[in-house]
């Protein structure tokens, strides 16, 4: 996650989801998307959603084909893994190091100076 934020500057939650787990982004015809909003609309008007587990907004992203798309419901569930994960990891760039035909993975954390992984 840290590498793809280095890699992809101001890039947003949906896209690392995009790239990491498509299976949880959610592509539909615009018309049945929003068919689905006024449902859910309604249903939200009528009872109250717990305050638990609560799940954040969906954020549609017109994907320039007739379709939306949006995270699945696992990732948008408020205290999700994820969610937290996704705010609270910087940037990192993967170094690769060549030494002695040894291979070494080394991590740089930017700003820091320090290397780990060596």
């Amino acid at each position: 996650m840290q590498a793809f934020k280095a890699a992809n500057p101001g890039c947003v939650m949906e896209d690392f989801v995009r790239w990491h787990s498509p299976s949880d982004w959610v592509q539909e015809p615009k018309a049945i998307f929003k068919e689905k909003q006024k449902a859910t609309d309604e249903k939200e008007k009528e009872t109250e959603a717990p305050k638990n587990n609560q799940e954040l907004p969906i954020r549609p992203w017109d994907m320039g084909d007739g379709t939306i798309g949006y995270l699945s419901y696992r990732m948008r569930v408020a205290d999700s893994l994820w969610i937290r994960k996704w705010n609270v990891c910087t940037f990192v760039f993967s170094c690769f190091f060549f030494s002695s035909n040894v291979f070494f993975l080394g991590l740089f954390r930017i700003g820091s100076g320090t290397y780990s992984g060596l």
